[in-house]
């Protein structure tokens, strides 16, 4: 029997073993740790939750992110020793409702959750000792902004904007703590999800205050070694702003299409140094869905919750967990456990990491969906407490009680992090309509230059397509009007447009503490697109800042990847084989081996996707790349097929 259909069988006695006794399992376990395979776990901090049924399929139990909103009588805050046993330290006994999302303090002494008080009430951030003593509420029910009255359509504001929920704080190590929230009004623009950015606050509740600015959302914050935030970052781009109007509708920039996934992005406490950080599993591209719950391991590496794309945020199903360094080496990303491309494969959630380099996980093997005769949605979820090697092998159960969902573990151990000062202590304001009262200076010195096609087939500009960068200001506001009836079809209002350089080149002074978003505009009046390998139109290129007041970004390329690999990223180097016309001696498949693959930007793949391929019996298989104006090329880099591993052959380069 193999490791893993061994496990799955242990697993399903351990299920029938845990309906007598779910405190043995952890006792059992942890012996089991004894073992020289294995050392004995520290105490973990963990949320216990009723299952949950809904009547939306995607969101059959515990959600991928606190955004989901469920919320079940009798969820508790506890902690499982290593000795096996198991206190509660918050709960329906000392008036919480129901929590998730805990993070123990760096000294192992206090935890932080999101927690409710009753049915109908709203998340906020609670600290309880790690004995469960001193339960206390740190924000506030009251919020800096009073939100007006549409006169058009009375009470639609109150209704959207007025309620709001603090969610999965963490601690920095000066003893404030950070916090996702939906505080900053604001809806998403493709579902209408409430904005939730990122805030910080004193410990007794004082000195509350924004550091990230986004229409979007800002979710699940983590203190990394170096003393930055870590954070996921919701990309939704669906209101792309259009130059024109038709009617009563606005004109797409192209067609339909606009990103919406979640990227890791870091930031220093006081907002200042926001950016992406890495890829996640696979090429750099939209289809992935992206991630959540992104955690440093003590080695530098980010494990995280990888979802499916259209699972969107309140699903279980479909979810996995991963790791990626950060950094360009999208081909450095590890696959884990579970499968988001599969609504019927095991589950994993959550992960954090232990001391010693493992992985503590939330997990199911099963994940089937009924409806009962009453038309509700049941699922046969069973999450438990898992751990792993860093590398995803050695899969044990540590805890699982089969009536509830063990999930959002946290180890609790003394962890270091520097301590990073602020350097901007302007307060934003609450209200998206107040006036812009600050700026940031925001440079690029070559739009046109790409990384280095190893590590994205997301491309950069073809040179000459872009004279100018047009700015917007995606705040929110709170009057509709006739062409956009609804709150979240809010479009992004014209800023500014600044001048780009023959050369690549612009600078920008821009909104800082406001939702930016910016086109590259071609010379034709209309956004600058991406070449498709076949010729056909990409996304244009759009993108979106976070900048405080005062500061400067520098950046070269496109996507941010100076925030990646400076030292790849400002060399600045201009892909001039995408402008030539590509031809062959021969091509084995004219659907998608042809020759325009030689030049289009992007690695082949092992599938054959991507590349040129000769025919059959062509012994002196060529290839011409002809310019049809002057340029000056460098250097000239050929890149071979995927698991070629043989030098090049004869190889003749006219010029």
């Amino acid at each position: 029997m193999s490791e893993k259909a061994d496990h799955f069988a242990n697993r399903r006695r351990l299920q029938i073993a845990a309906s007598l006794a779910p405190a043995l399992i952890a006792l059992l376990a942890l012996a089991q740790a004894n073992s020289p395979s294995a050392e004995l776990l520290p105490s973990i901090v963990f949320v216990s939750r009723n299952h949950i049924q809904t009547l939306n399929n995607y969101e059959v139990g515990p959600p991928v992110d606190i955004l989901g909103r469920e919320m079940t009588v009798g969820g508790a805050l506890r902690l499982l020793r290593p000795d096996g046993t198991v206190i509660t330290l918050a709960g329906s006994h000392n008036g919480i409702y129901d929590v998730q999302r805990p993070m123990v303090n760096f000294d192992g002494t206090r935890v932080v959750f999101s927690g409710v008080r009753a049915r109908n009430g709203m998340w906020r951030i609670f600290e309880v000792g790690i004995d469960g003593s001193g339960l206390r509420q740190i924000t506030p029910e009251t919020r800096g902004v009073t939100i007006p009255d549409d006169p058009k359509r009375p009470r639609q504001n109150e209704a959207t904007f007025g309620r709001f929920s603090d969610f999965a704080p963490a601690y920095l190590p000066d003893g404030r703590i950070v916090f996702a929230s939906s505080r900053y009004p604001g809806v998403s623009g493709s579902c209408g999800h409430r904005t939730v950015t990122l805030y910080v606050i004193n410990p007794d509740g004082s000195d509350l205050r924004r550091i990230i600015s986004t229409r979007s959302g800002a979710l699940n914050p983590w203190v990394m070694q170096d003393g930055r935030i870590l954070f996921a970052m919701w990309v939704d781009n669906m209101n792309i702003p259009s130059l024109y109007t038709e009617g009563l509708q606005p004109l797409e920039s192209d067609s339909n299409f606009g990103p919406s996934f979640f990227e890791p992005w870091a930031t220093y406490p006081d907002g200042t140094h926001a950016g992406r950080i890495g890829f996640m599993a696979g090429k750099l591209d939209h289809g992935s869905g992206g991630g959540m719950h992104f955690r440093e391991m003590p080695n530098g590496e980010i494990v995280y919750t990888r979802r499916a794309t259209g699972s969107f945020l309140g699903s279980t199903l479909a979810c996995a967990i991963a790791k990626f360094r950060p950094g360009d080496g999208a081909g450095n990303s590890i696959e884990g456990i579970g499968d988001p491309r599969n609504l019927e494969a095991p589950h994993a959630l959550t992960p954090t990491p232990l001391p010693d380099g493992r992985i503590l996980f939330s997990y199911t093997p099963e994940s089937k969906v009924w409806t009962d005769e009453r038309n509700r949605m049941f699922a046969s979820f069973d999450f438990g407490l898992y751990v792993c090697d860093g590398d995803f092998q050695h899969l044990r159960l540590i805890y699982n009680d089969p009536a509830t969902d063990e999930l959002d573990p946290v180890a609790v151990w003394r962890r270091n992090s520097r301590v990073l000062p602020d350097t901007v202590r302007t307060v934003p304001p609450e209200d998206p309509t107040a006036p812009i009262t600050g700026f940031a200076v925001f440079e690029n010195s070559n739009v046109y230059a790409d990384m280095d096609p190893r590590f994205t087939n997301i491309l950069s500009p073809l040179p000459g397509s872009v004279v100018a960068l047009d700015v917007y200001d995606d705040s929110q506001t709170f009057t509709t009007a006739p062409e956009f009836p609804l709150i979240r079809k809010q479009m992004p209002r014209f800023f500014k447009s600044f001048p780009v350089n023959p050369d690549g080149s612009f600078r920008a002074e821009i909104p800082a503490d406001r939702p930016v978003v910016f086109f590259l505009r071609s010379p034709t009046g209309v956004a600058a697109r991406y070449p498709g390998s076949l010729g056909e139109i990409r996304t244009p290129a759009f993108g979106h800042e976070q900048l405080r007041p005062g500061e400067l970004l520098r950046c070269t390329g496109c996507h941010r990847g100076h925030m990646i690999r400076p030292d790849l990223a400002f060399q600045a180097k201009t892909n001039l084989a995408r402008l030539a016309y590509a031809a062959a001696s021969s091509t084995r498949n004219a659907s998608y081996m042809q020759a325009t693959r030689i030049n289009d930007g992007n690695i082949g793949q092992d599938n054959g996707y991507y590349q040129w391929i000769p025919a059959a019996g062509d012994l002196w298989p060529w290839v011409r790349l002809i310019w049809e104006q002057r340029v000056v090329a460098r250097e000239i880099v050929i890149y071979p097929r995927p698991g070629v591993r043989q030098a090049l052959g004869a190889l003749d380069i006219y010029l």
